[in-house]
């Protein structure tokens, strides 16, 4: 079973590892009423998900560590400027952070 969903892979902008068992997801909506609009969801290899930084916060004993990373929004140059690269490349690593999980 493929932790994240075809879904989830089509919506994919940004593909961040936090830590090795915790990612960083940011997905585009596909509605046109949000076009244009990202949301975030972090996940672990047992494809629990929050939604939520503090959330996030309260799934390890020192969450001191998320304090000092620095996101990439889905809103950033980069992503904006390019979109389909920037999908393409997420999704290469998120398929690579699956197969790893297996």
């Amino acid at each position: 079973m493929s932790i994240l969903s075809p879904e989830d892979l089509a919506s994919l902008l940004v593909f961040e590892s936090l830590t090795k068992d915790w990612v960083r997801e940011v997905h585009t909506y596909s509605s046109k009423r949000k076009h244009g609009k990202t949301y975030v969801i972090f996940r672990n290899y047992s494809n629990k998900t929050v939604s939520t930084l503090e959330e996030l916060r309260l799934e390890f004993d020192d969450a001191s560590f998320l304090d000092n990373i620095s996101f990439t929004s889905g809103h950033s140059h980069d992503i904006v400027s390019n979109k389909v690269g920037a999908g393409k490349i997420a999704r290469k690593a998120a398929k690579k952070w699956m197969e790893e999980s297996a």
